[in-house]
């Protein structure tokens, strides 16, 4: 049986690495494709990732904490067929030019270390046992809460302020991932040429008060807008243009530690039944938890704002985007119809403030109830 490897997938557009979190599998375990094997960390969520072969586990590669590449092999199993599936999470939408940015230092977390027998540490009431767990665990134990007699610090104390701690430093470092990947992606887009208009459009009906369902309305808008315009909807490409296929929309969606972005393809002709499943895929990303198959570039950026008093925000093109599309707070101006702030930026290779014009007043043709 061929042996073939499952490797560290990219789940995201940003996302160069990945933390080991915990394996599920052991060597010697027969899996099928589609198994969980283990759990990883990206810049943005925690994901689980799925086997891309079917057969028996022959090695693990790493240790839990480890920080490993996209592409790096994670398990090598013999497989009952070859991995029809391998590399294929990190294939571009469409053809892009390529640029690498500089690999980031992982950050360190850094606990505060205890002075050495200071006054301070000699007047706290604990145990010589919970000084001595304080030193090796480097935190300071006058921040322990006491809850022996007479408010003496004990051990526990002390573990439990370490964990604490290192409960803290995690959801740093996780937010500090995140916006390290966002100033990858700035500076793999810094060359694009890129302009942003800000319209207020008026538009006919009532504004959408559900946050979801707002999301998926405006993003369908969008998509039908750009599928209006496919000379605009479209790839600078060593020096010439091309229109993409389908609508890929990046979707940013707030998740606990920062804004994710599933990528979804919308339905070239009757997406009117896909408001659902958009949805669905929103509450999913929400949640922490995007599938792989929406882990993938994307040929437009999508942002609704209307949970802030949102007037304007300039997007960021990310290879091989032409377009994006921020959505602030509507405001009902009469009834029966509101105003409805949007920037839109767009590749000036490729369009012109005329051009973006067009394409604010066919998303708001697309919005009219």
């Amino acid at each position: 049986m061929p042996q073939v490897a499952i490797v560290m997938p990219k789940m995201s557009m940003t996302m160069t690495e990945g933390e080991l979190l915990v394996w599920h599998v052991n060597v010697g375990d027969v899996i099928n494709a589609g198994d969980v094997v283990c759990e990883v960390a990206t810049d943005k969520i925690d994901m689980e990732v799925e086997a891309t072969a079917s057969g028996t586990v022959v090695s693990l590669h790493g240790e839990p904490g480890d920080v490993m590449e996209v592409g790096t092999p994670l398990i090598m199993v013999d497989a009952e067929a070859d991995d029809l599936l391998a590399g294929i999470f990190d294939a571009p939408a469409a053809p892009a030019e390529e640029v690498v940015a500089p690999a980031a230092v992982e950050p360190t977390a850094v606990v505060e270390a205890v002075p050495a027998a200071n006054a301070t540490v000699e007047k706290i009431l604990a145990t010589p046992k919970a000084k001595a767990t304080a030193q090796e665990l480097r935190v300071d134990i006058a921040r322990a809460v006491p809850t022996g007699t007479d408010g003496v610090v004990t051990t526990a104390d002390v573990q439990k302020l370490a964990a604490s701690a290192l409960s803290e430093n995690r959801g740093l470092d996780k937010r500090l991932k995140t916006r390290l990947a966002i100033a990858r992606a700035i500076e793999a887009s810094a060359d694009i040429p890129a302009f942003s208009m800000s319209f207020a459009m008026h538009i006919t009906g009532q504004p959408i008060n559900d946050a979801t369902q707002r999301t998926a309305t405006y993003a369908l808008a969008w998509a039908r807008t750009l599928r209006a315009f496919p000379e605009l909807h479209a790839n600078w490409n060593s020096g010439a243009p091309e229109s993409f296929a389908d609508v890929a929309l990046a979707v940013s969606v707030m998740a606990a530690h920062g804004v994710v972005t599933p990528v979804v393809s919308i339905p070239a002709h009757d997406d009117s039944g896909f408001a659902a499943q958009l949805e669905a895929i929103i509450n999913e990303a929400s949640n922490g938890r995007i599938a792989l198959e929406y882990l993938k570039s994307s040929t437009s950026g999508f942002a609704e704002l209307g949970a802030w008093p949102v007037t304007a925000a300039s997007g960021i093109l990310i290879r091989p985007q032409s377009t994006s599309i921020a959505v602030g707070r509507a405001h009902i101006t009469d009834e029966g119809a509101y105003t409805l702030p949007f920037t839109i930026t767009a590749d000036h290779r490729l369009s012109d403030p005329a051009d973006v014009a067009l394409l604010a007043t066919e998303f708001a043709r697309e919005l009219h109830s």
